[in-house]
């Protein structure tokens, strides 16, 4: 058995709620149960619904892309409209001044991020990645 594939983050795009197609089993437990989200992905930019496996009480959440599972792993799907809103407003100033003091205190993973994330902006790509995410919690003076 092959070890599942997961969907890398960065590849999203955009979010929404949508309601859910009503193809739920009596039992609430099966292996593609249709869940409210959507995701759009880089670079196609199509839609892909969110389905979830359930045989217990917990599930796990994947999308088809070209017949294959891809599992979402740590993505938060329930982002504020607040986060995903201050994170497509972020500037290039913003990104520079987060990595000014990620080398100030030498972390080199937030200036990963940050210089990142200014190479997305200047490509015009506003996603709501952890990267960005990371980068308003900094600016927000909150620990990361």
């Amino acid at each position: 058995m092959s070890a599942p594939e997961y969907l890398d983050e960065s590849r999203i795009i955009e979010t929404k709620s949508t309601p859910a197609p009503q193809r739920t089993t009596r039992t609430g437990y099966g292996s593609k149960l249709p869940t409210e989200w959507m995701l759009r992905l880089a670079p196609r930019k199509q839609w892909f619904r969110v389905y979830a496996v359930n045989w217990s009480n917990a599930s796990s959440m994947y999308i088809v892309e070209n017949g294959t599972n891809k599992f979402l792993g740590t993505i938060q799907l329930k982002e504020s409209s607040e986060l995903r809103t201050t994170v497509r407003s972020l500037t290039v100033a913003q990104c520079e001044k987060t990595a000014e003091g990620a080398i100030r205190v030498g972390n080199k993973s937030l200036e990963a991020d940050a210089l990142r994330c200014i190479v997305w902006i200047e490509n015009g790509r506003k996603g709501h990645c952890a990267a960005s995410r990371r980068i308003v919690q900094v600016l927000n003076g909150e620990s990361t």
